[in-house]
């Protein structure tokens, strides 16, 4: 089955959030989490390994931006 950008951030967005809402984690633990969880689909192909590392690479950015550290 071929997932499209929108499906697998839908997905990992999802994930995320449940995360930290539910297991009350740091948005760090839930994004080391969330990243070894979706490891191997990253392996299936070049483009979804690509397309999963773009939307984690954003939601690390987004934790760049929300910081207090800047």
């Amino acid at each position: 089955m071929v997932f499209s950008y929108d499906e697998y951030e839908e997905d990992i967005y999802e994930d995320y959030n449940e995360l930290i809402e539910e297991e009350k984690i740091s948005r760090r633990e839930a994004l080391a989490r969330n990243f070894y969880d979706y490891d191997m689909l990253a392996k299936k192909s070049e483009t979804d390994k690509a397309i999963i590392f773009v939307i984690f690479s954003e939601i690390a950015v987004s934790h760049v931006k929300n910081s207090t550290y800047f």
